[in-house]
């Protein structure tokens, strides 16, 4: 089960009992654990304390947008508008310049916060 979250925790950050949470839950978690990874590059130390617990809610994050909008919501963002003669969809745009990793903001910004996503030098 997840390295990162948990049911539980899903359920503690949404406010929720966990009996509410969809079936598919684990696996959500499973799969918003690769996003993090992903986009992290495996950086996550999971000794470090205070950046695990923003990325145990970065997981939990993602897993409520995938709950809220379906996981396919991450393969080009959530869906702005739709039409349904000769079939049109657009997406909504990230502020963050679409960064290929499907993370959705809220998820992406926890991250941000934790320092995992710096990709430039570190100076000491």
């Amino acid at each position: 089960m997840g390295k990162y979250a948990i049911p539980s925790d899903v359920a503690e950050y949404l406010h929720q009992d966990e009996s509410a949470l969809p079936s598919s839950v684990e696996r959500l978690i499973d799969r918003a654990e690769e996003l993090v990874d992903f986009a992290t590059m495996n950086r996550v130390d999971v000794t470090d304390t205070t950046r695990l617990a923003l990325v145990q809610k970065a997981v939990c994050a993602q897993v409520e947008y995938w709950i809220e909008n379906g996981e396919s919501a991450s393969l080009g963002g959530a869906v702005k508008s739709k039409q349904v003669g000769k079939v049109s969809v657009t997406y909504a745009t990230s502020d963050r310049g679409g960064d290929g990793s499907g993370l959705c903001e809220r998820a992406w910004q926890l991250l941000m916060q934790s320092g995992l996503l710096y990709r430039g030098a570190l100076l000491k």
